[in-house]
């Protein structure tokens, strides 16, 4: 592979992992790549210039409280762990469906809503609640139809 090929490479990986919404640090990436910390800044000038290029809604940037790189996306802001675990329980206290509908939608939520960070925490809360939930008495599939009915 030559440089620009190994550069493109090593840009996509680290935009693939700030997209996972991974914190990215400058040190860790250096040694990963075996580069030097200052070729881990051009690297991520060069994400931003791309964002900006392309005009896609997000940004790569320091987060000095996390002391590492993360994806800002100002038009899709996560949910707090708070309000992700109110709109699960509100879920879970419908028991309007069977329990293998209901639970791969809450595992869905959490993954899609909730930073990496703190997506530990809210499934071990949420844990409990999966595992004691009670499926309404009809036991009917409600997912199938439901799409035809909207």
């Amino acid at each position: 592979m030559d440089g620009t090929a190994w550069k493109t490479d090593r840009v996509l990986k680290i935009y693939s992992r700030l997209v996972n919404g991974d914190i990215l640090r400058k040190k860790e990436l250096a040694q990963q790549f075996h580069i030097t910390e200052r070729s881990v800044q051009r690297d991520m000038e060069s994400l931003r210039c791309f964002c900006a290029e392309q005009g896609l809604q997000q940004d790569g940037v320091y987060d000095k409280r996390d002391g590492g790189y993360r994806l800002e996306r100002p038009w899709a802001p996560m949910l707090t762990n708070s309000e992700i675990l109110a709109v699960c329980k509100i879920l879970l206290a419908s028991r309007s469906m069977r329990r293998d509908e209901m639970l791969p939608i809450l595992d869905k939520l959490v993954a899609c809503c909730v930073p990496e960070r703190s997506r530990r925490a809210v499934a071990e809360l949420l844990a409990n609640e999966k595992h004691h939930y009670v499926e309404p008495h009809h036991r009917q599939p409600i997912l199938p139809g439901l799409w035809e009915i909207g």
